[in-house]
């Protein structure tokens, strides 16, 4: 809340004394409309015309009234329905928890009075929100909202807009927050008068064919037992054959789904095959509504999905799988590449000029700790920042293809109202990630290597004081370290890459057994398995961040594991990861992480211990 709203809080806001002042049934009367909108504006002007007669009594009450009308009322959250209509950094408009105390009491006292529904149900709403022992303006409310939907069937009250005249939009919501209030209120019985609004709804919806308004409406009599799920079930199916190609097919499909899920209840296998499988046609018929190959795969894979959660469609699955294989393959030709001109010249520069006055031993070490990894702090912050600067890109979910066109990973679109999920972050986080590997290998690893090996033809034998001291390699798996990382040295990215990529998962389990953890399960027959990756990172991760720390978990996550990522683990572990793929900067960075990962726990024994046996080595 602003400033100037916390003055007002603090002030009185209306008496009983301003609320006898002002005459709401004449001031309304001409607001034919069930619109809070159309009510505060004529609020407002009334409550200008009285503050420049100078009646600063009627001022205040219609000020709060048309404060009232402010407020948004979100029925999706029955535990906070009322919010402000706007937010911001800066602050908030009013909200319904600004008037506790006084001037609830205040309103309860007076609500009885207000002729118009609309703005009876929404100050006796707020008055039971606000206090719970208010049980007369609970029961307000209810039959207020109860009204408003007879009016605006029976064309007293009007739609906000003209064109949704014949819409029952509007009156789901006031019957699904009666409902909730009727609920919430400890009533075990709903009234008369809310059950008869819920049957004149469900009969406007269906007769007039606005299926959405009649799957919601229909849910909610479902829900409290006030229809026969056989004429539900009767009812839907007939709506939505006779919208069937002449309506949004999301929107059918929701008829379809209900007619399906009521033919479930009452066991009647038939009938929800055919609903089921009408409702896919409704997910091709948005199939053959985009262009792009890649949009009518994922429509034809939902459409997969859907039929196989019915069961006993394995002909149509069959069909659609070979369409989909088709769809996927001409995806291909869809997708582009572009280019970032990034000069890494001088980070180049410094790096040669970094290694080209040290040893051998110093230059293994410093390859190993000079690059300063982003951490997860870091990369959520860019990625929030970057929800800041590209709002369509975070409003959307994201997909991932293979190089054959399949779909392997999907990630979540991000709300800008509220915080992010995990899975979001790790997206975003690629992104940052990408370009990071980018500069570390164009800019570190390579101008380091080049001036290395020309310095010093390295081979296995360099390696071996570092492969048989480091807690990270398993014994028996040194030669293994010590042939990839000489090959690695030497540019055989595509051996390094098979060498020392399918090392990790063995050296992280390695690494827990040593510190006392079990990184094994035991499966149903009683056999023990050793986790795989995906595994270690979802049941022991905080064991795993213990040891190595949060940031290069999260490192190993996004680089190896997470689908929509590089995936490391699962290219080499399925013999995906082409001859092109190992020389790509994910590859090559992966093989200097795990370098990492072998040298940091030797650091502070690098000038007394693994030094000496390194130049040892060299000669």
């Amino acid at each position: 809340m602003s400033e100037a709203q916390k003055e007002a809080v603090s002030e009185p806001w209306a008496s009983a004394a301003d609320f006898d002042a002002i005459n709401l049934s004449t001031l309304l009367e001409p607001v034919d409309r069930a619109d809070e909108f159309a009510l505060e504006r004529a609020l407002l002007d009334a409550m200008k015309t009285a503050e420049e007669a100078g009646q600063d009594s009627s001022a205040r009450a219609l000020r709060l009234f048309a404060i009232i009308c402010s407020f948004h009322l979100r029925v999706e959250d029955p535990a906070q329905p009322w919010g402000p209509r706007w937010e911001s950094p800066e602050g908030r408009s009013y909200t319904a928890s600004d008037l506790r105390g006084e001037p609830t009491r205040v309103l309860a006292d007076y609500v009885s009075k207000i002729e118009h529904p609309l703005l009876r149900a929404r100050v006796a709403d707020v008055v039971w929100y606000n206090d719970r022992s208010q049980h007369e303006a609970a029961t307000i409310a209810i039959e207020s909202y109860c009204d408003l939907i007879v009016r605006r069937l029976d064309g007293s009250l009007k739609a906000r807009f003209e064109d949704l005249e014949d819409s029952v939009m509007d009156g789901v919501t006031w019957l699904r927050r009666a409902m909730q209030l009727s609920g919430l209120s400890g009533r075990r019985e709903l009234s008369d008068a809310l059950k008869s609004a819920a049957s004149s709804l469900y009969d406007r919806a269906l007769a007039s064919g606005h299926y959405v308004n009649f799957v919601n409406i229909a849910q909610i009599r479902i829900d409290h037992d006030l229809v026969d799920i056989a004429t539900v079930a009767r009812d839907a199916e007939t709506l939505a054959q006779s919208r069937v190609g002449g309506e949004y097919p999301m929107a059918v499909q929701g008829a379809w789904n209900l007619a399906a899920g009521c033919f479930a209840r009452l066991g009647d296998k038939e009938s929800e095959r055919r609903c089921r499988e009408r409702s896919v046609d409704e997910t091709l018929r948005m199939r053959e509504q985009v262009d792009s190959s890649s949009a009518r795969a994922f429509w034809t894979r939902k459409a997969i999905a859907e039929l196989r959660s019915a069961g006993a469609f394995a002909q149509r699955i069959k069909q659609l799988r070979a369409e989909l294989r088709e769809l996927q393959d001409a995806s291909l030709d869809e997708f582009g590449q572009f280019t970032l001109p990034t000069d890494l010249s001088d980070q180049r520069k410094a790096v040669i000029e970094l290694f080209e006055g040290l040893g051998l031993p110093e230059v293994l070490l410093q390859f190993a700790i000079v690059p300063r990894t982003p951490t997860i702090e870091q990369l959520k912050s860019q990625a929030l920042e970057n929800r800041k600067t590209s709002i369509l890109g975070s409003l959307m979910s994201s997909s991932y293809s293979d190089r054959e066109g399949k779909v392997i990973a999907e990630t979540p679109a991000g709300a800008l109202d509220s915080e992010p999920d995990d899975e979001w972050i790790k997206a975003e986080s690629l992104r940052t990630l990408d370009l990071f590997r980018h500069q570390i290998v164009g800019g570190f690893i390579e101008p380091a290597r080049h001036n290395v090996m020309m310095r010093f033809p390295l081979e296995e034998r360099h390696f071996e004081p570092i492969a048989t001291m480091s807690p990270f390699v398993p014994q028996g798996h040194e030669f293994l370290f010590m042939l990839g990382f000489a090959r690695f040295w030497q540019g055989d990215f595509a051996s390094a890459a098979h060498l020392l990529l399918p090392q990790l998962e063995n050296s992280l389990r390695h690494v827990l057994l040593n510190s006392g953890r079990e990184s094994s399960k035991i499966k149903p027959d009683m056999l023990q398995e050793d986790r795989s990756l995906s595994g270690l990172l979802l049941n022991l991760r905080p064991e795993l961040e213990e040891i190595f720390g949060a940031d290069i978990i999260n490192e190993i996550d996004l680089l190896f594991n997470f689908r929509a990522g590089p995936s490391l683990r699962h290219e080499v572990a399925h013999g995906k990861l082409t001859t092109g793929a190992c020389y790509h900067r994910d590859a090559i960075y992966a093989c200097w992480l795990i370098y990492r990962l072998m040298c940091l726990p030797l650091v502070r024994y690098w000038p007394d211990q693994v030094a000496p046996a390194i130049e040892h080595a060299a000669f």
